[in-house]
């Protein structure tokens, strides 16, 4: 088993190729990666894992490449199988465990700062300014202003690939709290009920 990363500039051939797989093989993993994953979408940076074993067959004693797993994110990966004179191209991932989280936090110098400070993830940022941003002036943060979230954490092997769900959030900006709650999904994108005020 072998582990490596995409190359900028490299290509799925020249990968494969000094891995002693044929241009032939190559091209038909091409055409029955179309409609699965098209090859094009492999991306510079990205990790692969190799599976080799070592045999002896009429060419002598050798080592071939059985599959190749290229793993498009922490959670989502690619199997390329060449085993035997077929190819094979199928999608997986990695089982994910979420924890739900209740955090809080006071701003001392801005949004980011705190985030930061309390080691939560840098992804709450983004979804605090999409959530808040017909309410909150995140370029006017006040020292004193606080922010309390309640939201999924994804983990694979006890590592943190990620937040999922917001499930309700309340920000103290200028004297007033302004809470957000999910209410709908639209397109893919999940929709935030406001109010400001002491309750909801």
């Amino acid at each position: 088993i072998e582990n490596d990363t995409v190359r900028m500039g490299e290509t799925v051939g020249g990968i494969l190729g000094r891995r002693g797989i044929s241009a032939v093989m190559v091209d038909r993993l091409d055409k029955a990666a179309q409609e699965v994953f098209p090859l094009r979408q492999i991306r510079a940076d990205n990790a692969y894992t190799t599976f080799t074993r070592h045999t002896v067959d009429s060419l002598g004693e050798h080592d071939k490449v059985d599959y190749v797993v290229y793993h498009r994110n922490a959670i989502d990966y690619v199997v390329f199988g060449f085993v035997g004179d077929s190819v094979s191209v199928s999608l997986g991932s990695r089982p994910v465990n979420i924890v739900r989280q209740c955090r809080e936090a006071v701003i001392t110098s801005s949004l980011w700062g705190a985030i930061m400070e309390q080691e939560l993830p840098y992804a709450l940022a983004a979804e605090f300014e999409d959530i808040y941003q017909w309410t909150v002036d995140f370029f006017g943060i006040q020292e004193g202003d606080s922010f309390k979230v309640i939201y999924d954490q994804k983990y694979v092997d006890d590592v943190s690939v990620g937040i999922g769900r917001i499930w309700g959030a309340e920000f103290h900006h200028g004297g007033k709290t302004f809470y957000a709650i999910p209410y709908a999904q639209e397109e893919g994108k999940l929709r935030y009920w406001e109010a400001n005020g002491e309750s909801l």
